[in-house]
């Protein structure tokens, strides 16, 4: 069941192969009739119907994506050639972010946008001057990432008001844009499903730990769209490991991680029932993993993340406590917000779903990834020339 403590908790997790689960399935069918009548939760009835579909989940997402799937109609971007995007990113020093980015400047110019980058760094109050550097600098787009727009409201209004639209990123799941996000003047949306990273992160702890596993996750307050993820995790959890124990921590900001997550982590593994971790993301993971080690829970302590990280997957690759990485590549994510800008710049309706593939790394896979490779070869998927001719510009 979910274990509650002060603050906020949530989900489960594990991982095993098809033929396990059927051998388990069997043992478990003698173990229950020798119980009688004693219940489920007292017996600690393992659900494997739950084992078997997390495990039919975790196949799937280890595979190479099928192909690129159109997220709409084609574009002609020679209409947005000679217009200028201005990028609001996140905190470029964090490398998702600067990857996504440079994948969109990258989209951008090959349709000849003109593309000013800013970094906000998590600061409110800094996105709202740099709002106002491209408004002066005569913008036709604005992109924010990562800070919700009830946090932008006058910024947005200011946009408006000079007639340029204003796309938000990583601040939901991919779906319809919110109402109230309309309403505060937001044209479009560019989100990756971290509900989908949520859920595989969950699926690998329960397989990995035959439906008994005792998680702890690690979220920020200070990335909204976070919640989409641990909501997910506890959802899958509680929906396939009933005997999985789940508790969800959290630090305020990514500005902290650096100097909380590492007591944070060796705190947690004191607690020797503790055997996986599962941090929201990738930067959290690697900042933790030497914790895990001078905490004396090598070998007990498995941390399972979200996103895929060259830097994480190596510390799989090696051995090292982060077993498992799910994660979209940080390139395509750009094409895709790109794809959505050259929408908008060429007066086309946006879309609701880049339909960006999620793939899961751990140590079924990972030999077969060559890291020293540019990322684009872990997904095996030519989506560059397949956005390029959906512009036209192919």
């Amino acid at each position: 069941m979910t274990q509650h403590s002060t603050g906020e908790h949530r989900p489960r997790t594990a991982g095993w192969h098809v033929a396990v689960v059927a051998l388990s399935a069997l043992a478990l069918a003698v173990a229950l009739g020798a119980c009688g009548s004693a219940s489920k939760e007292s017996a600690g009835a393992v659900n494997i119907s739950g084992l078997t579909t997390a495990e039919a989940r975790l196949d799937a997402a280890r595979q190479i994506p099928a192909k690129f799937e159109a997220p709409g109609p084609a574009v002609d971007a020679s209409k947005a050639s000679g217009k200028t995007a201005c990028l609001i990113a996140a905190d470029l020093s964090v490398p998702f972010s600067k990857n996504a980015q440079d994948g969109a400047i990258q989209a951008l110019k090959a349709a000849g946008v003109k593309v000013i980058q800013l970094d906000h760094k998590y600061d409110p109050a800094l996105a709202a001057r740099l709002f106002d550097q491209c408004i002066n600098q005569h913008a036709d787009v604005i992109v924010s990432d990562s800070l919700p727009s009830d946090l932008l409201a006058q910024p947005i209004s200011d946009a408006r008001n000079a007639g340029i639209p204003y796309v938000e990123t990583y601040i939901n799941d991919p779906g319809p844009l919110p109402a109230d996000a309309r309403k505060r003047g937001v044209t479009a949306q560019i989100n990756i499903c971290t509900g989908c990273g949520g859920r595989l992160m969950s699926d690998w702890v329960i397989a990995d730990s035959g439906g008994k596993a005792n998680a702890v996750g690690i979220w920020d307050q200070g990335t909204p769209v976070g919640k989409f993820q641990y909501t997910a995790m506890e959802q899958e959890l509680n929906g396939l490991c009933p005997t999985c124990s789940f508790k969800l921590q959290s630090v305020p900001s990514p500005l902290e991680w650096a100097t909380r997550l590492p007591t944070m982590t060796q705190s947690i593994v004191l607690d020797q029932s503790v055997k996986y971790l599962m941090p929201v993301y990738d930067d959290m993971a690697t900042i933790m993993a030497p914790a895990v080690s001078s905490g004396g829970a090598d070998g007990r302590v498995k941390i399972v993340s979200y996103n895929a990280n060259a830097s994480a997957l190596k510390i799989i690759k090696d051995g090292g406590p982060i077993k498992a990485d799910a994660g979209e590549l940080p390139s395509w994510i750009g094409y895709a917000l790109a794809d959505q800008l050259l929408r908008i710049l060429t007066g086309e309706k946006p879309v609701e779903n880049e339909n960006i593939p999620i793939r899961l790394f751990d140590t079924t896979n990972i030999a077969s990834i060559d890291l020293s490779a540019p990322p684009e070869t872990w997904y095996g998927v030519d989506f560059k020339s397949a956005y390029l001719k959906l512009w036209g510009l192919k």
